[in-house]
C-alpha cells in the first residue's frame, strides 16, 4: 500500500534533483516533471489514505459479526463447562498455592524429628519402649 506513495515521492526528489543538475530543462519542461510528480504523490496519498479507511471498515465488520459471540458461547453447554474447568483449575492453583508451603514446612519438621531421635538413640529407644 505505501510502497506506491515511497515510489512516488522517491521520484518527485529525483525530479527535484534533475532540474537542479540541468539533467530537466528549466521552465516549461521543469514545471510539467513537478506537477506530474506531486501529482503521483497526490493520488497515491490519497489511494494509501482510502485503503487504510478500507482496512478500518473491514476490521469494524468483523467486529460487529463477532461481538456478543463469546457471550453466547458462554451460554451454551459447552460454554458453561469450559468456565467450570477453568473456575476448578484455578481453585486447584489456589489450594496448591496455599497447601504446599504447609506440607514443606511439616515435612522439614519430621526431617528434623528424625535427624533427633538419630542423634539421642537411647532416648528414642527408651520412648519406644513405653509406647
Amino acid at each position: 500500500m505505501s510502497e506506491a506513495l515511497t515510489t512516488a515521492q522517491l521520484k518527485l526528489k529525483q525530479t527535484n534533483e534533475e532540474i537542479a543538475a540541468g539533467v530537466i530543462k528549466a521552465g516549461v519542461p521543469a514545471e510539467v516533471a513537478l506537477e506530474n510528480a506531486h501529482r503521483a504523490v497526490s493520488l497515491a496519498s490519497e489511494k494509501l489514505t482510502k485503503d487504510q479507511g478500507a482496512v478500518g471498515d473491514v476490521l469494524d465488520a468483523i467486529k460487529g459479526k463477532t461481538q456478543g459471540a463469546a457471550t453466547a458461547y458462554g451460554q451454551t453447554l459447552a460454554g458453561q463447562m469450559e468456565v467450570a474447568r477453568a473456575k476448578l483449575h484455578n481453585l486447584g492453583t489456589d489450594f496448591g498455592e496455599f497447601l504446599v508451603p504447609k506440607i514443606e514446612e511439616a515435612g522439614k519438621a519430621v526431617a528434623g524429628i528424625i535427624t533427633w531421635f538419630e542423634k539421642h538413640k537411647a532416648v528414642a529407644e527408651a520412648l519406644a519402649a513405653v509406647i
